[in-house]
């Protein structure tokens, strides 16, 4: 029982593709393929990774945004802490200041 071959169209030869050729040839197709298979899992590892590191960017802008929103929210707070005392301090200047003229 002899398996049948298969002719190649080609212009530049008339051989034909045998057994063993053609399971060669669905070798090659076989790496191939396990080929493109590896490099769509390298392609997803990295993209996965990528959109990681795109979304540790992002926390982290915003992060050291909130830190900085803080910051001034502190500095405004000591802004009216600070006036705070400077009008009580102001007031009672006035108050004493009315006595000493009051008492001449």
């Amino acid at each position: 029982s002899s398996l049948p071959t298969l002719q190649v169209c080609s212009p530049n030869s008339s051989s034909s593709i045998g057994p063993s050729g053609f399971v060669a040839s669905m070798l090659n197709f076989a790496i191939g393929g396990a080929a493109v298979s590896g490099f769509a899992n390298v392609y997803r590892y990295n993209r996965d990774a990528w959109m990681t590191d795109v979304q540790v960017t992002q926390n982290r802008r915003l992060q050291k945004q909130n830190v900085l929103l803080s910051q001034v929210d502190m500095f405004r707070q000591d802004i009216r802490d600070h006036t705070g005392a400077f009008s009580q301090k102001q007031g009672s200047y006035i108050v004493v200041v009315t006595l000493i003229i009051g008492m001449m």
